[in-house]
């Protein structure tokens, strides 16, 4: 039954065995992990603010400067455990560990909210073995914080709670660059759904919770801007120089940059360097959109896998863990399409496909590393677990009802074999009957005959016909 809520005892059941999985699969795969590209830059600004320097770090110069260039929650809170443990790669990880366990949990919640308690413990269990998932969960990446973030906002809003959903949402902006328009279709979700009340209160609550971030970057950068990273990956993407090196340029590193790199020693101007560079480009050339398309398209669906390596290593993953699981994402990515179509429904579910389906525009718009799928990923997972409790519950249903009654035709047919037998039963009887019936006289019209000479023929005809345990006996009828 949808709405339900799954215990707390299993909820703990699901929570534990997700941590047991992710440290199996760090102790297996991820031991000597050591953070490189984003992983290093989110490292880097942690270990300045748990050293007191706040959001800072030398990317993409040389020198230590306030940065806006990553959002700031997942490596402020990596730099608040920072302070209290020391700087460790080893406690970042268990960080996200811990994260990825909380995202199973509250996956069971939303998939008990939208088709009863089984769906809940299947999609918690599909989302706690899926390897992409997995994968994000064990490096030092914003990807478990961001999804924990994605699902307890769903869930408020399948709660009726927009309030807190909106804080959430504004939570989640700060987590994850490619969140900044969430905002937007969200709220024009609730206004379709809810009404523009309920609309107006998460656009406002989710302002409000991002309104410090815009002003301190205001103030320090020069602009009052989520990220300075847009025109980054615009460039690093829409490019002459991207698009001749199969679809991507790292325009910090890549040397065919570094007249723009020398001449703008800021973030927010060398931000808008890189923009009106990406915008050339794109003017010079109009097919340049239908060529990042086609590119970011083959790595997003892994249908080029080969390409995807350089960016898997640099995100921590194990290429043969990659190459082994490869054809389970193409059928959990089916698969669980069609669980959340078939409960399309369900404002859970609902809301799981539009997520999904803004993220992927957004990735196949700009970058689309495999990393960057992990909502997709994540709703994936959850509507396989819909689809195997449906599939479950049709079966138990199936053994609990009785067999259907027969059609029309079918009961024209019993009918004839009923008829038929009762035909053959009267015949059999009626032969029976004769057999065993004593003879009647020739004819009442020949007279009456005298009694002593019926009852002796009476006599006669039983011996002759009696059964097999009258042969030995002479029939104990007696002539008067």
């Amino acid at each position: 039954m949808p709405s339900e809520r799954v215990p707390r005892r299993t909820l703990a059941l699901l929570g534990a065995g997700a941590v047991a999985v992710r440290l199996a699969y760090l102790v297996a795969f991820a031991r000597e992990y050591s953070p490189r590209r984003d992983a290093d830059h989110y490292q880097t600004i942690a270990s300045a603010f748990a050293n007191g320097d706040g959001i800072s770090a030398p990317f993409p110069f040389t020198y230590l400067h306030p940065t806006a260039f990553r959002p700031p929650l997942y490596p402020a809170m990596l730099g608040a455990v920072y302070w209290v443990t020391g700087i460790h790669v080893g406690v970042g990880q268990l960080l996200n560990v811990a994260l990825g366990a909380t995202v199973v949990v509250l996956a069971a919640m939303l998939g008990a909210h939208i088709a009863g308690y089984r769906a809940g413990v299947a999609a918690g269990i599909a989302v706690a073995v899926y390897p992409p998932i997995l994968a994000n969960d064990v490096v030092l990446l914003s990807e478990p914080l961001s999804l924990a973030l994605l699902l307890a906002m769903i869930l408020l809003l399948v709660r009726g709670r927009p309030t807190w959903a909106g804080a959430a949402c504004g939570l989640l902006v700060l987590t994850r660059p490619s969140a900044q328009l969430l905002v937007v279709v969200v709220a024009a979700w609730l206004v379709w759904r809810a009404g523009w009340r309920a609309a107006a209160r998460f656009g406002v609550v989710s302002l409000v919770v991002v309104a410090p971030w815009v002003v301190r970057n205001w103030v320090l950068i020069g602009a009052p801007t989520i990220v300075t990273s847009n025109g980054f990956n615009l460039v690093s993407t829409y490019s002459d120089e991207a698009l001749a090196s199969n679809g991507f340029a790292d325009a910090v590193f890549d040397p065919r940059f570094r007249h723009i790199n020398d001449a703008n020693r800021n973030e927010m101007e060398l931000d808008n360097a890189y923009r009106e560079r990406a915008l050339e480009d794109v003017s010079d050339r109009r097919s340049t959109p239908l060529l990042v398309l086609r590119h970011n398209f083959a790595r997003y669906f892994e249908l080029r896998p080969d390409v995807n390596e350089t960016a898997e290593r640099s995100d921590g993953r194990d290429i043969t863990v990659r190459n082994v699981t490869l054809p389970l994402v193409y059928l959990v990515t089916v698969a669980g399409i069609i669980g959340l179509v078939r409960a399309r429904r369900r404002r859970g579910a609902e809301l799981l496909l539009l997520e999904g389906a803004y993220f992927t525009v957004v990735s196949l718009a700009v970058i689309a590393v495999p990393r960057l799928r992990a909502p997709l990923d994540l709703a994936a997972a959850i509507g396989v677990g819909l689809l195997v409790a449906e599939l479950i519950s049709r079966r138990a249903a199936e053994a609990r009802e009785p067999s259907p009654p027969p059609t029309k035709r079918q009961s024209r047919r019993r009918r004839r074999r009923r008829a038929g037998a009762d035909a053959h039963g009267s015949w059999s009887r009626w032969r029976l009957s004769w057999a065993w019936a004593p003879p009647r006289a020739a004819s009442r019209s020949r007279g009456t005959a005298s009694r002593r000479t019926r009852s002796r023929s009476w006599s006669r005809s039983s011996f002759a016909t009696c059964p097999p345990c009258s042969a030995s006996q002479p029939s104990t009828r007696t002539v008067s």
